[in-house]
């Protein structure tokens, strides 16, 4: 048993929490309005006299869908955040509407909801909902967010989009930082330019811009078409071999390339990500037509994840300026994933020969019949590497304790699955080269609505606690998003025993301090230690904690309340429905947050190990009540969330 604990790291709070300490005078409420634009049009035109923007956060209030008619613009430092929501409410959402002619607004490349601009920026998005299918399901944007600019630091948590068109996040950039933590991606729509072309996340050189530091970490990725990543030639410049890129406790369901793009990507840390039918297009041999060349491999199949072969650089000043790299020193790892192929996916794979009926033109483009032609499928489909990727080994990559997870106990709608199919089968049975389709909306919906998110998401990625993915993390719990997991007790672990805690932090710099952690419990007591780009994050997990639900928990009074003070809306809805004020700030003491969301219940939990702001949400009969306690828990504000 260890009583106490002695640990030096740079806190990267980031990592353990998602509610922003906010200062009210800070913040602007972007009141709802029906009028198309009047999100963006709100933001954009609240500037000071220097063009920068005059609030620090803008927040969307929840259970509004705010219409979206041009990209926001951002140039300056700022926080765009959804207000708490309860049950049965949905988070604040953003959704495209066509001009008043009918045609897109949102004009450049990529057309998506947001782009930032500036050098040295601080950007933060939070508990946001993105429709990408515009009004009246005419289309669909291309994404949530495109970086532009030098040295600007982005973080993206909480955040869900639903129905992009082609890339979630892209970063055009130059030594950007990226978090990306606790969001989800889903039921993408296609591309016009083919269904290969697609994904979560771009960036790391080339056409895009550099990166300086990435976390993924805790984010269900689902129906992309394409690789779910594209990082590009050297994925970090000027980095040492130890700063890398962690991509960590993702869920990938359902996409049609591989989890990343197959040549580039170093310095890039694969862990405890969970893939299921990774590669739904299937490897074929491409015998008809090449066009779809980036499948066509060894002849047993390259496996879910591919690494291709990159040229040696021996030139000194190129490989400072990171333009290219020493395939000696790749520094790409894959350790504790496991991947899944579900039954349909696998029918799928057996076909074999694929055939179907294409139309015949003569020179003058005049149809004159059609032929029946055939394409193979490769067999071995269900494989973690190839012998192409294998080969890498001896160039700085290396994989270890991944496992296929046969005995997954999968709780998907089948109908989830049976559309991605779908999807596979019309795209090869349309024309030449595979990258024609009859639907550009590939997604299962149960109301047969796209430009309506059904909420919560019916999408249920949670699998059997007897699998050997529900043990195979790092250190010893499940695998993928902690969203799909009811029986996560490690990663994060917000319940902890309450004899568990930090006992002391000793005076350090801003960003490197020591900490003492203080042990009661009489189990033995885990440090993950989560490595990145001047970052270090200690994870703690109970080798056998009780395991409580939030709702079922019986806390002790541990929140200090301060001073406590109640607005006069909040005085005046007590008076006049004789509210038992008292007994809701007892509840927010103890610990009963009351109607947020599981993820701000989850993150309070974390705050008060964290020292950071609390926010509890009560419905009584004159409406909702927050009750607010600051970061320095100097004091408690009861107030109307129109007070906010």
């Amino acid at each position: 048993m260890i009583k106490s604990i002695s640990y030096r790291l740079t806190l990267c709070l980031s990592l353990l929490f998602s509610v922003a300490n906010l200062s009210a005078a800070d913040t602007l409420v972007v009141t709802w309005d029906a009028a198309f634009g009047h999100m963006e049009n709100t933001i954009m035109a609240d500037t000071s006299a220097d063009g920068t923007q005059a609030h620090d956060v803008y927040m969307l209030e929840s259970n509004k869908v705010y219409l979206q008619q041009t990209t926001l613009i951002l140039n300056s430092s700022c926080e765009l955040i959804g207000a708490p929501y309860g049950d049965g409410e949905y988070p604040a959402t953003i959704k495209p509407v066509p001009g008043s002619d009918g045609s897109s607004q949102f004009t450049g490349w990529p057309a998506g909801h947001i782009k930032t601009y500036g050098d040295d920026q601080t950007y933060k998005f939070h508990n946001l909902l993105f429709n990408g299918v515009y009004a009246g399901g005419g289309g669909t944007l291309h994404g949530i967010l495109a970086t532009y600019g030098n040295r600007n630091s982005i973080t993206v948590d909480h955040v869900t989009s639903v129905h992009s068109e082609v890339i979630t996040y892209w970063n055009f950039g130059r030594q950007e930082d990226w978090v990306l933590t606790n969001n989800k991606a889903v039921q993408y729509s296609c591309y016009p330019a083919g269904m290969y072309f697609g994904g979560f996340f771009w960036g790391g050189g080339a056409w895009t811009g550099t990166l300086n530091s990435l976390l993924i970490q805790n984010n269900t990725i689902e129906g992309a078409h394409g690789q779910a990543f594209v990082i590009y030639d050297n994925g970090l410049v000027d980095r040492e071999p130890h700063e890398v890129i962690v991509i960590d406790h993702n869920t990938f369901v359902n996409n049609i390339g591989e989890p990343r793009f197959y040549r580039h990507g170093n310095n890039t840390l694969w862990t405890n990500n969970l893939f299921v039918n990774q590669l739904s297009g299937g490897q074929t041999r491409n015998s008809h037509n090449t066009s779809l060349a980036y499948n066509i491999d060894h002849e047993n199949g390259h496996g879910k994840i591919m690494t291709g072969w990159q040229s040696y650089c021996t030139d000194s000043t190129l490989l400072a300026d990171g333009n290219c790299w020493d395939p000696h020193n790749r520094n790409i790892n894959y350790s504790n994933n496991a991947w899944y192929d579900t039954p349909e996916l696998l029918a799928l794979f057996a076909m074999d020969p694929w055939c179907w009926d294409e139309t015949q033109y003569d020179e003058y483009g005049y149809e004159v019949g059609t032929i029946t032609v055939c394409d193979t499928m490769i067999a071995n489909q269900s494989k973690w590497l190839g012998d192409s990727t294998i080969a890498q080994f001896a160039n700085g990559v290396s994989e270890s304790n991944n496992i296929h997870a046969a005995d997954l106990g999968w709780s998907l709608d089948p109908a989830y699955i049976n559309t991605q199919i779908a999807r596979t089968t019309d795209w090869f049975n349309n024309g030449t080269g595979h990258d024609i389709y009859t639907d550009s909306f590939w997604m299962y919906q149960a109301d047969g609505d796209p430009t309506v998110v059904e909420w919560p998401l019916p999408m249920d990625f949670s699998y059997s606690e007897t699998s050997a993915a529900a043990t195979h993390c790092t250190h010893g719990g499940p695998l993928g998003s902690t969203h799909h997991m009811d029986h996560d007790g490690t990663l994060f672990n917000p319940d902890l025993d309450d004899r568990v805690f930090i006992s002391e932090v000793a005076e350090g710099t801003s960003n490197n301090k020591y900490i003492e952690i203080y042990n009661g419990t009489g189990e033995d007591v885990d440090l993950l230690v989560i490595h990145r780009d001047r970052v270090h994050s200690v994870v703690l997990a109970m080798h056998a904690p009780a395991a409580q639900t939030r709702g079922s928990r019986t806390r002790s009074i541990r929140l200090p309340l301060g001073h406590v003070v109640a607005t006069p809306g909040a005085l005046e809805v007590v008076r006049e429905h004789r509210l038992d004020i008292v007994r809701l700030l007892h509840r927010h003491r103890a610990g009963d947050w009351g109607t947020v969301s599981d993820h701000d219940a989850w993150a309070n939990d974390l705050a008060l190990q964290n020292g950071t702001r609390v926010l509890s949400a009560y419905d009584t009969p004159g409406g909702r009540i927050w009750i607010v306690t600051e970061a320095d828990r100097s004091a408690t504000t009861v107030l109307l969330p129109s007070e906010y």
